[in-house]
């Protein structure tokens, strides 16, 4: 679908339109990493934050 949108509508998905969503994203892959290391901590065997 967000193909098929991005075919017909390509000035929507300009640079610019795509940075602001993409460094949330990244910010919000990072802070649940951090929170299943915290959460998760070492306590489960065969289970790192590697």
């Amino acid at each position: 679908m967000i193909l098929e949108l991005q075919r017909e509508e390509p000035q929507i998905f300009s640079e610019a339109a795509v940075a602001e969503p993409q460094e949330m994203l990244v910010e919000d892959v990072r802070q649940e990493i951090t929170w299943g290391a915290y959460a998760i901590g070492e306590d489960i065997p065969g289970l790192t934050g590697q």
